[in-house]
């Protein structure tokens, strides 16, 4: 699955964006500024906004 990110736009991003995700749970199969593919094949809508409210937090 792939998810988009906004904002996204130096190296930095790429780790900050990875260890949330990995924070949620999920496993990050490669990381691109804006892009992110991920190994599972769906989220949750719990999930997700534990995510986006992840990222908010760090300025996604």
């Amino acid at each position: 699955m792939e998810l988009y990110i906004k904002n996204m736009v130096c190296d930095r991003c790429k780790i900050v964006v990875k260890e949330e995700l990995q924070k949620a749970g999920l496993h990050v199969l490669q990381i691109d500024l804006g892009k992110v593919s991920i190994q599972e094949q769906t989220i949750n809508a719990s999930q997700l906004n534990e995510i986006a409210t992840a990222l908010a937090e760090v300025g996604f």
